[in-house]
């Protein structure tokens, strides 16, 4: 959630969270809730990037669990 920007802005989180954030899935997460409760309704970017960033996340975890030494 910190690394969102969902419990305190982003700009108080060290640079390296500053620099993920983007990445995580919880991000898109948080914007698409925001839209929602302000009532405007233009989510569907955030949704696509949402459902794009799980399905990158699912296929590396279920990649990597092929390997041993990673699970």
């Amino acid at each position: 959630m910190a690394t969102s920007a969902g419990t305190y802005p982003l700009q108080l989180a060290p640079k390296i969270y500053q620099v993920i954030s983007p990445w995580l899935p919880m991000t898109y997460g948080l914007k698409m809730l925001r839209e929602t409760i302000g009532l405007n309704g233009a989510i569907l970017p955030e949704a696509i990037l949402f459902v794009v960033i799980i399905a990158l996340f699912t296929f590396m975890l279920s990649f990597f669990k092929k390997f041993s030494r990673f699970a």
